[in-house]
C-alpha cells in the first residue's frame, strides 16, 4: 500500500505514513459493493441454469433490495439474455410456421386431407 499524500510505501495495517506523517484511514468497502470472485460467477451461472429455481433466484437477485450491486448487475444481464433468446426463438418458430404454411407441399397435403 502506498501513502496517498507522498506515495511512499506503507506496511499493511499502518495508519500513519512513516515518511510524511499523514494519517491514512483504511477504506472499508460496503457489503453491497464487495466484488464477486471468479468462482462466485461460475457458481451463479450454474445456479441460473436450473430450470425454474434458477430463474426465480435470478429475479430475486436482479430486483431485490439488499443484494450486492455486482450480483444485481449479473442477474439483470442474464435476464436480458433470457429475454433476447426468447424473442429469437419466437421469431424463428413463427418463420418456420409461416414457411411451412406457405410451402406447396403443405398446401397440397391440406387439399388432400379435405
Amino acid at each position: 500500500m502506498n501513502c496517498p499524500n507522498c506515495g511512499s510505501y506503507m506496511h499493511e495495517g499502518t495508519t500513519y505514513c512513516s515518511h510524511c506523517g499523514v494519517q491514512t484511514i483504511p477504506t472499508q468497502v460496503p457489503v453491497e459493493y464487495k466484488p464477486i470472485t471468479p468462482w462466485g460467477y461460475v457458481g451463479y451461472y450454474i445456479l441460473y441454469q436450473i430450470p425454474l429455481i434458477g430463474f426465480i433466484i435470478m429475479l430475486i437477485n436482479a430486483f431485490g433490495s439488499n443484494t450486492n450491486v455486482h450480483l444485481k448487475n449479473l442477474s439483470r444481464c442474464y435476464l436480458i439474455l433470457y429475454i433476447i433468446a426468447v424473442v429469437i426463438y419466437v421469431i424463428y418458430f413463427a418463420l418456420i410456421i409461416i414457411g411451412i404454411s406457405a410451402s406447396p407441399e403443405f398446401a397440397y397435403s391440406a387439399c388432400i386431407s379435405v
